[in-house]
């Protein structure tokens, strides 16, 4: 099974779509300016913490897809500051072990040729975690490379991190959150609701290691519309009416855009590509909320 940390293995699986640019982005207004906030403070200021953030929403919402491009964006040797978009085709951006969910990733970032940026080369050390699978020994293993204040930048993400909770190791994460310094960035897809089980919530202590607490915002509807609109050209997937299909497809998505993208890769793996009015009715669609 692919983890949710790991870059999609093709294009061609819009399932596992994966933006190239935060204009491809839609929602998420919130969590798209604190990522763009934090790497501009990165790479041009020299930040290396200071931006512990926690984001919670549903599932297929695009929290990991935002996150993943803003490390990418961060580890990127040509980024455009401007536009914060990774250019796609250094050393960093083809590579897909800072992406692989199973450990550690370091790399160089040489500003060199840019000196309005740094001039220094930065060395990343990036830490994906999947909290549903991490075990207690890998925790204490990145408790102990995260001691070590080498001052090289280092960026933490836990993805699920609710799933620590369950087993006891959010509060090893507790102190090492607060005294080294590095980028912590958490992602849940745990929807609270009054009245649910201590063990389906993240400890509060927890919590209040996060600066920055951003919920999931889905788009409206014609922030949507534009979307799928823009997803169908880039992957040539035609409709059979002049707008209803994806209109009725924006609805039954509940503006999820995880959720719709589903119903893409039906019609985009269809011989002639084409999205109609009967496969977005008889989509089932599973929310968690």
């Amino acid at each position: 099974m692919t983890m949710k940390t790991q870059l999609a293995e093709s294009p061609d699986d819009l399932e596992r779509y994966q933006p190239s640019s935060f204009d491809e982005i839609v929602g998420n207004h919130e969590l798209k300016e604190f990522l763009q906030e934090m790497i501009y403070c990165v790479r041009v200021k020299g930040h290396k913490s200071g931006f512990n953030m926690l984001t919670t929403g549903p599932s297929r919402d695009g929290k990991t897809a935002a996150i993943n491009l803003a490390v990418k964006s961060l580890l990127c040797c040509n980024l455009d500051i401007e536009s914060m978009k990774p250019c796609g085709i250094c050393e960093n951006c083809k590579s897909r072990h800072h992406m692989n969910g199973t450990g550690e990733w370091n790399s160089i970032v040489d500003f060199s040729d840019t000196p309005e940026l740094n001039p220094m080369p930065v060395r990343f050390h990036y830490y994906p975690i999947d909290c549903t699978w991490v075990n207690s020994e890998r925790i204490e293993e990145l408790i102990s490379e995260l001691r070590v204040d080498d001052g090289n930048l280092k960026i933490v993400y836990l993805d699920e991190v609710h799933r620590l909770s369950r087993r006891w190791m959010d509060e090893r994460l507790l102190k090492p959150i607060e005294m080294y310094p590095a980028i912590w960035l958490a992602s849940s897809a745990i929807v609270e609701k009054e009245g649910d089980d201590d063990d389906q919530k993240i400890d509060k202590m927890f919590q209040n290691r996060f600066s920055y607490r951003i919920k999931t915002q889905r788009p409206n509807t014609k922030e949507m519309l534009g979307w799928l609109v823009a997803r169908c050209k880039q992957f040539g997937i035609t409709t059979e009416d002049n707008g209803e299909t994806l209109m009725r497809l924006v609805e039954r998505s509940n503006h999820s855009p995880g959720m719709a993208l589903q119903v893409l890769n039906k019609a985009h793996k269809k011989r002639k590509p084409m999205l109609t009015l009967k496969m977005v009715e008889d989509h089932i669609f599973d929310f968690d909320e």
